[in-house]
């Protein structure tokens, strides 16, 4: 993916901006509280991964709901779209042999 296809935020693009910030913060953070950094590390880490979880698992639920609706309109058109059995008619599995011309 190129960097012009990221969106714009603050006037600088997409994933740098995103990572360098996180950076600078965790940065700030040790500098303030050296003792406490860690565990407030962990405890971002734990954040990011019940958010990404969730997520994960809101995708999934929703491709599933999306499957369902798309095979239940597939079958309710199918059963309401009337067949007229004359204008309706199947063709064989096999085309039937055609007569040899001149063969008696």
């Amino acid at each position: 993916m190129s960097e012009a296809a990221l969106p714009r935020i603050g006037g600088r693009r997409g994933l740098r901006f995103v990572t360098s910030d996180a950076r600078e913060l965790l940065a700030e953070l040790r500098a303030l509280e050296p003792e406490r950094a860690q565990d407030v590390v962990q405890a971002l880490e734990a954040r990011a991964d019940r958010f990404t979880r969730q997520a994960q698992i809101r995708f999934g639920l929703l491709c599933a709901a999306l499957i369902v609706l798309y095979w239940a309109g597939a079958y309710v058109v199918k059963r309401a779209t009337p067949h007229d059995e004359s204008t309706h008619k199947r063709r064989p599995r096999f085309p039937r042999p055609r007569p040899v011309r001149g063969a008696s």
